[in-house]
């Protein structure tokens, strides 16, 4: 290479080990664009992560396809958000099979989820996880992981 510059290993950094907490969310302290970032860095390996409670049983979920919100541009339409909403809630539109639902993030931002895994099982689409699982709009919640 003509036009390389030789590095200085003197110089030279190491970065942490990634590991397997680096992927849990935090729905009050994390907001939709710290979550997409942790997505994007991590991607399918150590997909976000969150907890779901179904049956007084905690679930561990994890979020395989997300994006912001500015890519539904009728979002306000299709679903309502509370003000008053908490992080974590889960908000969907009405119908028996929503293509997405809408969790609410750190300072009232909003994220988009299409599908998920529940642990020991496949990626699921959104509305198969809603149908199985009884999710309730604007009632249901993903909380943090308890270590």
């Amino acid at each position: 290479m003509e036009n390389s510059t030789p590095q200085d290993d003197s110089m030279a950094t190491f970065a942490p080990k990634i590991k397997k907490s680096d992927s849990e969310i935090n729905w009050s302290t994390d907001s939709s664009l710290k979550i997409l970032r942790k997505f994007r860095a991590f991607g399918e390996k150590i997909p976000p992560r969150s907890v779901f409670i179904h049956n007084s049983k905690p679930i561990d979920i994890q979020l395989i396809d997300i994006s912001p919100e500015v890519r539904h541009p009728n979002l306000e339409n299709l679903v309502q958000i509370p003000s008053s909403a908490t992080p974590g809630t889960i908000f969907f539109p009405p119908g028996k099979k929503p293509e997405f639902a809408i969790v609410v993030c750190a300072d009232k931002t909003l994220l988009v989820v299409s599908k998920v895994k529940v642990q020991g099982k496949s990626v699921v689409a959104i509305k198969d996880f809603i149908n199985g699982y009884y999710v309730k709009s604007g009632l249901s919640k993903f909380m943090e992981i308890q270590k």
